[in-house]
């Protein structure tokens, strides 16, 4: 299987938090990484891990002189968003040998094998990852109906057509706002089922879990002690939220998408990725757990306070909750308009 995936030296332990799981549970696969700064390049010129290619940005940049304007004229964040169609894309022209790329986030781990996604009869030239969204937060299907974290396209004239489309829609528009029928790089997916009809699949449950899509009674243990969701192996879990404070304190992003009840997933899911977070940014030598922006305070109080309501410390192997009285006041008020809203 060959994947591919974006991040900078900010990010370095998630990367490599996410590789280790897919190095535990997949058979054989190559790992191209695209390193938005020269430090993570560098780090993995002189750090040879297997599977991995890493690829400087300064080198699709090349490629695609086009790039440049959108560079320009959009955030750090949008930039980013714009390279989704970019990366795969690039790398099934540079290297034509590979049949089928697989994009996606750095901030995913693996349970189970990701090989079983594409081991079906289904012809497809395009698999994508549906959100999913959970009862209560359905209106969140207007960021889009799929969710840009893992997606394959295949080496052929539909995966490429598909490609070549959306990377020429993210350069003329890719912002982190709602606009028309557009949001990020991530709306312009749900017209994917009715321009190519016949070559589009959505991937399985069990894959594309995130906190929009998990509640507390979906997780259980089979008897070997592999983690279930709905019934099916756990596949892959999206870490989308998980924010670090200092070393040992960290928000994950779960009182946003209405995770109240957790203990299972905080035990079985959390606990395991945030153990080995800790153990990989303890290995390397630079802030590689902390995010390089920080909180979007113009996104209101709101939304600061969600970020603080998940407050966990990590210590001595255990994944503790930080209570704060005076936030569940306000809690309570907010999840009382939230519900006038629905």
């Amino acid at each position: 299987m060959n994947f591919c995936t974006l991040f900078d030296s900010n990010y370095l332990s998630r990367g490599l938090t996410m590789y280790n799981s897919l190095m535990a549970h997949c058979p054989s696969f190559n790992l191209y990484i695209i390193c938005l700064d020269d430090k993570l390049f560098k780090y993995f010129s002189e750090n040879k891990l297997p599977n991995i290619i890493a690829i400087s940005l300064s080198d699709i940049e090349v490629y695609y002189p086009e790039l440049a304007v959108a560079k320009s004229n959009r955030s750090y964040v949008e930039y980013i968003f714009t390279l989704s169609p970019v990366i795969p894309l690039y790398l099934l022209n540079r290297f034509p040998e590979i049949e089928l790329i697989t994009s996606m986030d750095a901030d995913i781990y693996f349970f189970s094998d990701p090989s079983v996604l594409l081991c079906d009869s289904d012809p497809f030239s395009i698999a994508i990852t549906p959100h999913r969204f959970k009862s209560g937060l359905k209106f969140k299907a207007k960021y889009g109906i799929y969710n840009v974290s893992f997606q394959s396209f295949k080496n052929n004239k539909i995966g490429l057509e598909c490609l070549g489309k959306w990377k020429e829609e993210c350069l003329n528009w890719c912002y982190d706002k709602i606009e028309l029928s557009r949001y990020a790089d991530q709306k312009y997916l749900d017209e994917w089922m009715k321009i190519y009809p016949d070559d589009v699949k959505e991937y399985k449950k069990g894959s594309g879990v995130a906190p929009w899509n998990i509640r507390n009674k979906d997780i259980e243990l089979d008897e070997n002690g592999n983690i279930l969701f709905r019934g099916e192996p756990l596949i892959y879990y999206h870490f989308h939220g998980v924010r670090n404070l200092s070393e040992n304190l960290l928000s994950i992003g779960l009182v946003e998408y209405l995770v109240l009840c957790r203990k299972k997933i905080i035990k079985l899911v959390y606990h395991k990725y945030i153990k080995e977070l800790s153990q990989q940014s303890a290995l390397i030598n630079n802030n590689g757990d902390q995010i390089k922006r920080g909180m979007k305070l113009k996104l209101g109080k709101q939304f600061f306070f969600l970020f603080f309501a998940d407050l966990y410390k990590y210590e001595n192997d255990k994944l503790t909750h930080v209570v704060n009285l005076n936030f569940f006041q306000y809690l309570n008020t907010v999840l009382k308009s939230t519900i006038k809203s629905f």
